[in-house]
């Protein structure tokens, strides 16, 4: 399908895994969170060795070396943001099952909502 970035905040688990190995290297994965509370298992066939890089993002260690006032003015600021400037609508969801129907909406329907995929 010509996937090659993921941004993934599940940070294990078979959809993870079954995400960085349907993308097309070279890629990149970005994995910034722990939601599946799961270990990531990568199969055997992933192209580790021709392309596909993954890497961690972590904010965390940056948030525990913040004051007390500081996380509590980042976490009410970023609250306020998620009600106005960076909100965001559902336009669509899809099973992962039919992620290409889902690539092929987004393509024309970008701008409309977020297209959400659902194990």
């Amino acid at each position: 399908m010509g996937v090659n970035a993921l941004f993934d905040s599940l940070g294990g688990g078979d959809v993870t895994a079954k995400l960085i190995d349907g993308l097309q290297a070279p890629a990149n994965v970005y994995i910034y969170g722990g939601l599946a509370n799961e270990p990531l298992h990568l199969s055997s066939n992933i192209p580790l060795f021709s392309g596909v890089n993954i890497s961690g993002i972590a904010d965390a260690i940056w948030v525990r070396s913040l004051s007390e006032d500081e996380r509590k003015q980042i976490f009410h600021n970023y609250s306020r943001y998620l009600k106005g400037d960076l909100s965001t609508k559902t336009f669509k969801e899809y099973h992962f099952k039919d992620i290409k129907e889902a690539l092929e909406l987004s393509k024309t329907h970008a701008t409309e909502g977020k297209i959400l995929l659902r194990p």
